[in-house]
């Protein structure tokens, strides 16, 4: 597979080559990273299909920067940016970070793990609207009962008691 991005090849090799020894071991496998005048590609060589992907599944390390509609940045941080850390946790991330600027989510891991936040960032986008509808919803039901037992002391209206 190609590299992406290159920044990503330190954490494929790991320092001193920990990470890439491991998952070599682990799957027995061969793993070359191969740099030249294009990008870098990483080949993996083994005894079977399952080895191979599974020892790709390890190293395959991607970066990924989505754009948060600016309608949606305090729901998608949350208070103290819980949201992106619960994100971060669930998925595996290993970085995550929001840029002010240009509205930019970042972030770097695995590309199981980068795919998983995607979907977690999108389930929870998508619930803002329904509860901004349920808000809404509840307001009126709230200004109903306002008007509904105004003056009447919890009577209601048109109560004639004697």
């Amino acid at each position: 597979f190609e590299v992406g991005d290159e920044s990503m090849v330190g954490l494929i090799i790991g320092k001193n080559g920990q990470n890439i020894n491991a998952v070599q071991e682990k799957y027995e496998v061969k793993i070359d990273v191969v740099k030249g005048s294009g990008p870098t590609t990483v080949k993996i060589r083994g005894d079977s299909k399952d080895a191979v992907l599974g020892a790709r599944a390890e190293v395959e390390f991607m970066s990924r920067d989505i754009i948060i509609a600016e309608d949606q940045v305090g729901w998608v941080l949350g208070k103290g940016w819980k949201n992106l850390e619960d994100i971060k946790d669930k998925a595996g991330v290993m970085r995550i970070n929001f840029n002010a600027r240009d509205s930019t989510l970042s972030m770097v891991g695995l590309r199981s793990a980068i795919e998983t936040a995607e979907m977690l960032l999108e389930s929870h986008t998508q619930y803002q609207q329904v509860y901004q509808d349920m808000s809404r919803e509840e307001r009126v039901l709230n200004e109903s009962m306002d008007e509904l037992f105004k003056g009447g002391k919890g009577k209601g209206k048109g109560y004639e008691g004697s």
